[in-house]
């Protein structure tokens, strides 16, 4: 049960609508302007990132071009100023290295704080990814 606003879920909703389309475009550092200064990322199977600059080694990796990205239902729920969003997803990329199609699925989670200015900010990115099937 989410004890958000509509104008909150809205905003959420546009700040994950807005870093989906940066990842398609290929530009996903743009992604760190929706997080907070002390924003973690933690990957799977690596160590906890903690801040803007330590997950900007890891956007600016160009080991790979995202193809598309296809998403499930988005859940976000929150009370006061924290909120979550899951989601599923679908991403296909491709290996600079290859001509093949890659694609991985699973499940990101966000974790966000409204800020002292009222606007939401991600706090902390993790994803699992799907068995294969």
């Amino acid at each position: 049960m989410s004890n958000l606003s509509d104008e909150d879920l809205t905003a959420i909703q546009d700040i994950h609508e807005k870093w989906i389309l940066a990842e398609k475009q290929g530009k996903s550092i743009d992604v760190l302007q929706y997080c907070t200064e002390d924003v973690r990322w933690m990957v799977p199977n690596s160590s906890i990132l903690e801040g803007k600059k330590a997950a900007s080694s890891l956007l600016n990796d160009t080991s790979s071009d995202i193809i598309d990205i296809s998403l499930g239902e988005v859940e976000i729920s929150g009370c006061g100023n924290i909120a979550y969003k899951i989601c599923e997803y679908k991403t296909q990329f491709k290996l600079k290295s290859s001509e093949a199609i890659e694609e991985v699925s699973g499940t990101h989670l966000w974790i966000l704080h409204k800020q002292e200015n009222q606007q939401w900010k991600v706090a902390l990115v993790t994803w699992q990814f799907s068995a294969p099937e």
